[in-house]
C-alpha cells in the first residue's frame, strides 16, 4: 500500500476515534455521574525517531477525553534505539489492555502513513 493511502486509512480512523471521542465527553458533561471510569496507563510505542513520538503524543493529547501524562525513555530497543513509553491518562478506559491495544493500533497507522509500509 502507497503511503498516501496509508495516510487517508490513519486520518479516516483518526477523525472516527476522534469523533465518537467528543461524543463520550459531551455525554459525561451532560449526564455527570454516568459511570466513567478513569484510568492511568502505559503505553509501549514503536517510533523510533523524536518527530514519530512527537506527533502520536500529539495526537493523543488532541483526542477528547485522553491526555500524556509523560514520555519515558529507557535502555535500548531490539532495533538499537531507546525504548519509549508512554504513561496516558484516560478519562474512560474499563479494560485497560483494550486502552493499549487500541492507542498501539493508532501508532501503527500512524507510522504506516510515516513509513510508506504496514
Amino acid at each position: 500500500m502507497s503511503r498516501l493511502r496509508h495516510g487517508a486509512v490513519f486520518l479516516a480512523v483518526y477523525a472516527k476515534e476522534f469523533v465518537v471521542a467528543n461524543a463520550q465527553v459531551v455525554r459525561e458533561v451532560v449526564t455527570p455521574g454516568s459511570g466513567v471510569r478513569p484510568a492511568v496507563l502505559r503505553v509501549p510505542l514503536r517510533s523510533r525517531t523524536d518527530a514519530e513520538v512527537a506527533t502520536f503524543v500529539a495526537l493523543v493529547g488532541l483526542t477528547p477525553g485522553t491526555a500524556v501524562l509523560e514520555v519515558q525513555r529507557s535502555g535500548a530497543a531490539a532495533g538499537g534505539g531507546q525504548r519509549v513509553e508512554l504513561v496516558v491518562h484516560a478519562m474512560d478506559a474499563p479494560d485497560l489492555d483494550a486502552q493499549r491495544r487500541a492507542l498501539q493500533r493508532l501508532e501503527d497507522l500512524l507510522l504506516a502513513a510515516w513509513r510508506g509500509a504496514a
